[in-house]
């Protein structure tokens, strides 16, 4: 159930609070108040089997969000609350209060998707049952990094030890489905990600990144960022800016194909307030309203100082994307290498493999991603 006072606005400053904190901050939480295991209602695969891949193919130009998806597909079985994996034969999420379980709040509170369906009492809603292993993790000295690697690797975590018929399932690294909630042992399917340097000059370096699926909210842990808070600029992405300090930007997809369609597509939202989309290195960002998500790259900009490093990984990424979630581990950086400002030649990986690309400018990066079929524009 939600928190018993129905108060959700208490539990959306709650969660907003937390979500930028240690993952160690919520686990003592829970050891001194049990009920705050009722924050914990979003995850990486909340939401799966909203829409098949195969749908998510057959949207067009005319049509580049996914309200059509959510108002036609069968809401049966679709994971509203939580992971899609039992542990323990409960329902639990993830364990970490973050973009997911914000975003999930107010889906329910604004009636998107299928939540339009749900009681409008939250006293009524069942949502997670909770976590029996936080209260232990409480001052274990687990980083952020080592949990999410524990929980791609086994979404259960220690809850599953009491479960002999499951199987711990071990990261390669790379983009993975995280498994679903009706068959555990199912093998992972493999998810198309590029992760490039669209720009690199004497000022700082553009990285874009896009996924195959369209992501609802996104988490990414970077690790080359010196700036403690980032802002999400809304201004048009342009290669040649150099901006003063580290931002984001996005460019959707069909501002490339129909822009006049561009206006239906949710709108991007950052959980920490003013625009702050990054604090000590991650990000969390969702499309709202969910159901009106549409196709995009993100790019980040840092610039090069002196106390800056000349590149930028991602620890890690975990991504809701309605289908079954994905995830990915260990990105490296990009590869460039510089024959000057405006004439570079491009190397990144593609779903395992090696693309070479010259000069510098997002055309050639849409191009590439339109060769390599990312996602279809």
């Amino acid at each position: 159930m939600m928190e018993a006072d129905g108060h959700l606005t208490t539990e959306l400053e709650q969660m907003i609070l937390l979500s930028t904190q240690p993952f160690n901050t919520y686990w003592c939480k829970v050891a001194q108040e049990p009920k705050m295991h009722c924050l914990d209602i979003g995850a990486p695969t909340t939401l799966s089997g909203s829409y098949t891949l195969s749908e998510l193919n057959g949207l067009d130009n005319n049509n580049p969000h996914l309200h059509t998806l959510f108002n036609t597909s069968t809401q049966n079985g679709v994971i509203l609350w939580g992971q899609n994996q039992q542990c323990d034969e409960k329902t639990v999420s993830d364990g970490i209060i973050n973009v997911f379980d914000v975003s999930i709040l107010m889906s329910y509170i604004f009636k998107e998707g299928p939540y339009n369906f749900t009681n409008y009492d939250p006293k009524e809603v069942k949502t997670t049952e909770g976590r029996h292993d936080l209260i232990d993790r409480c001052d274990d000295g687990q980083s952020n990094t080592d949990y999410i690697t524990e929980y791609i690797n086994d979404s259960c975590g220690d809850m599953r030890r009491r479960l002999e018929e499951d199987t711990i399932i071990q990261s390669s690294g790379r983009w993975f489905d995280i498994q679903s909630r009706t068959s555990v042992n199912t093998q992972m399917a493999y998810a198309e990600h590029a992760y490039v340097v669209s720009n690199s000059r004497e000022e700082g370096t553009w990285y874009s990144l896009q996924t195959q699926n369209v992501p609802l909210s996104i988490y990414i842990g970077f690790d080359g960022i010196t700036s403690e808070d980032v802002y999400l600029n809304n201004a048009v992405f342009d290669v040649s800016n150099t901006p003063a300090n580290t931002e984001v930007r996005f460019t959707r997809s069909c501002e490339f194909s129909n822009p006049s369609t561009c206006f239906s597509c949710a709108e991007l939202v950052t959980v920490s307030p003013d625009q702050i989309v990054i604090v000590d290195q991650v990000l969390q960002l969702r499309q709202s309203p969910f159901d009106r998500a549409c196709p995009l790259q993100l790019h980040l900009w840092v610039p090069r100082t002196s106390q800056q490093p000349t590149c930028c990984s991602m620890k890690y990424l975990l991504m809701n994307d309605g289908i079954r979630g994905a995830y990915a581990q260990n990105v490296s950086c990009p590869d460039v290498t510089e024959d000057n400002e405006s004439d570079a030649t491009l190397v990144y990986a593609v779903g395992g493999g090696v693309l070479t690309v010259s000069a510098f400018n997002f055309g050639t990066l849409v191009y590439a991603l339109r060769s390599m079929m990312i996602r279809p524009f």
